[in-house]
Parts: C-alpha cells; structure tokens; sequence
C-alpha cells in the first residue's frame, strides 16, 4: 500500500490507538500518486519521473526510460505543483511533448525524434537545444512571456525572435517585421535561436531588426546575409560557425559590432559595406574600428570576420570588400595596407544575370525583398540589373516575373 503524503499533523485513530502522521499534502486518506522510498517522495507515470522537494513544497520533473512517442508532462501531483521539467539525457523515441499547465521552466535538450513541443500558460522559462527534427514548437495564446507564430518561439510582444525549430521543413524564413532582436540579451546566458536549421537555405531579417545577440544564429546553411539599415548591434560570434555563408551586405547604421562576430565563416570571400559618410585619418579607428569594428584595427582588436585574420595566416578569410564610390578613397588610404583586404567601388561589381539585384550569383528571396525596396526609398545593395523582363524599366512586371522565378526554384 502506497504511503500517504500530508502536509499537515493531524491524529488519525486506527485499531484504537492514536497515531501521529507529520507529512501529509492531500485530502485525507486519498490515494497517492507519490510514494516514500525511504529516502524521498517519487513516481514514474507515462515515461516522466517526479521527485518531491519537501523542503520547498513543489515537484521537478525528466524523462525515465522514455518509450512512448507522445508524452504530457503533469502540471501538478498530489496538490503539489510541478514547477520544473528536464530532459537530462535527451529522448530517443519521444516525437511529441506537451507541458501541463503549472510548470514554469523547461529545459529540453538532445531529444533527436522529437517534433513538436506544446507550451502551457505557465511557464516562464525556455531552453531548447540540439532537437534536429523539431518543426513546431506551439505556445498557448495565454502565456505572459512567450508567443509562437508559425512555430516560431517570440517573446510576448513579438520584439524577439527566441527560438527557430531546427527541424522546421522550410527552405526560406521572412522575419515578420516588428522583430527588433534576435537571441537573448544575457550576456550570460546566450539564447541559440536559429541553429543547425537542416532545410533553412534563406533568412530575411525585417527593416525593424535593431539587433543581433551572440551565438544567435549559428551553424546553418545561408551563402548570403543581409543586415537591414536599422541594425546597430551585431554581438561577438553572433554568426559563427556559418560555414556555407559566402556574402554579407552590412549598411551604414551598424554602431556595434563585436569581436568575431563572423567567427569559423570558412567560406566568406565578399563583403558590401554600404557607409557613405567621410572621415579622416584620425577618426577611422574610432568609427570604423571602435564602434562598426567592421574591419581591425591596427592592434588587432574587434575583428568582426574573425579572430585569425589579425594574426596573417596565409589563406585565411581573403576577403573583396565593395565600397561606396564616393568613399572609396577613404577606404583604401585608412585600410589598403591591411592583409587579405581588397576594396572595389561598388559600380565596378560583377555585372549579374537579370532578376540577381543583389549580385551574390543566383535569383533568391533576397532579390524580390531588394526590388520591392527599390521601389519605396530607390536604393538596394545591388540593383544594376533589375530589368528582368528586358523592356528597360524596373516596375512590378519585374517583380512577378523574379517572384515566380525564385518559387519554382525553391520548390525543385
């Protein structure tokens, strides 16, 4: 018979004696789900082990043995609420996991089946790593800290992407604008948010994106990047270990770059730094160096396509880095002596096929979104052949046109 567990003394009259019981937490006499083994209160129930922590009155939960596919982790037990669920060890089987109401941190880790985790109202704390087949994590609509749209973890407000599903069938993610930051702020506590994404091939980030935290978006498979205009901050190896990544577009308005930010970037060979304001010899460490640390500086300080480059290893991250016209002067008397850099104006880059605005070598989500820009403010990162139809002007017809281009594309 299972030992009943109270939280109260109460005196209990059995075979006419008085027997003192000190630990009971549910209605009298109720069947436990808890039972003493001698050393603690305990229960397997559908593959998650609970433990009572007594002395703090609540419930942690893992995963024992796992075998069933799906599993629902409990919100409580005996009255008492499960607070925490882990999966220390990860999950071999398990395909689909649901967190009850009253848990509020999760912590899931190395379940390679898993495929779609759903979220209570509860919980306030997340941390999903090394899922490879994860598509959808779902967020119920009343939870105070997190949100999901597509599957997609944000914060409540939508301001912070906090977590692409790895496993996520997609070939291309649009950010939808409003998303201001990607990853978690905590210096300590670096939130990987899109990370060894097996079909993602394309991300656009929103013109509102402002910031991106470091380890944020790691190990994927994007030969090209384009930073919006609004984006200030990219922290240190915020885009490491991109190894198929060959091309980054960065605009003027980048005020805090970190070191290595494209740290293990093995095949970056171009770069577009669109800055088109002047300076002198005095002033590029502080603006270029200092607060873009788009390029080193004479110490070696604040690399932001890697920590080798400084040191001149040979055939390490030789970079063709296009500039402004109107600055490039600039650039090769503050920059031109730096090994492995070579600047080009901007109007001398590789003519391109028509529909590539961005001229990174293929017809993409990225030549729509820079047609469709060129058409409210007049400016892209590439654009010398928009024309895609021939007829020597740049209107909608060429939209449509590079639109059906890239969606037969993506569905080969």
């Amino acid at each position: 018979m299972k030992k009943v567990i109270m939280k109260r003394s109460i005196l209990i009259a059995l075979s006419g004696a008085l027997i003192m019981t000190s630990s009971i937490n549910m209605n009298s006499f109720a069947q436990s789900d808890l039972v003493y083994n001698g050393t603690c209160y305990e229960a397997v129930i559908d593959d998650v082990y609970y433990k009572l922590n007594e002395t703090q009155g609540y419930v942690t939960a893992k995963l024992k043995n796992e075998k069933l596919t799906e599993i629902t982790v409990r919100g409580s037990m005996d009255d008492y609420p499960v607070r925490s669920f882990h999966t220390y060890g990860g999950a071999q089987h398990v395909k689909v996991l649901n967190i009850s109401t009253g848990i509020e941190d999760v912590d899931i880790s190395d379940c390679n089946e898993l495929v779609e985790l759903n979220i209570s109202s509860t919980v306030k704390e997340i941390d999903i790593s090394y899922c490879p087949n994860l598509a959808e994590c779902n967020v119920d609509k009343e939870n105070e800290i997190f949100s999901s749209d597509d599957g997609v973890v944000y914060d409540k407000s939508g301001k912070t992407l906090f977590y692409y599903p790895s496993g996520k069938p997609d070939k291309v993610y649009i950010i939808p604008e409003g998303v201001k930051e990607i990853g978690s702020s905590d210096e300590y506590n670096n939130i990987v948010a899109i990370d060894s994404c097996k079909y993602l091939e394309d991300i656009v980030f929103p013109d509102s994106l402002k910031r991106v935290n470091g380890r944020a978006v790691v190990n994927n498979n994007f030969e090209y990047l384009e930073f919006p205009t609004n984006v200030t901050s990219l922290d240190s190896c915020s885009f490491a270990e991109n190894k198929k990544l060959k091309e980054v577009v960065i605009h003027e308005n980048l005020l805090n770059g970190s070191y290595a930010t494209f740290d293990n970037c093995d095949s970056l060979e171009k770069a577009v730094f669109l800055r088109t304001d002047k300076f002198n010899d005095n002033y590029y460490k502080e603006s270029l160096s200092a607060s873009t640390i788009i390029f080193p500086d004479c110490y070696g300080y604040g690399v932001i396509f890697g920590d080798e480059l400084y040191q001149h290893k040979s055939n390490v991250y030789d970079m063709t880095i296009y500039v402004p016209d109107s600055n490039y002067e600039n650039y090769q008397y503050a920059m031109g002596n730096i090994e492995h850099y070579t600047f080009v104006p901007l109007s001398e880059r590789e003519k391109s096929e028509p529909g590539d605005v961005n001229m990174n070598g293929r017809v993409e989500i990225h030549d729509i979104i820079g047609i469709q820009k060129y058409f409210v403010n007049r400016r892209c990162a590439g654009g010398l052949d928009m024309d895609v139809n021939g007829d020597e002007n740049v209107n909608i017809v060429d939209v449509l046109m590079t639109k059906q281009y890239v969606s037969d594309a993506y569905s080969e």
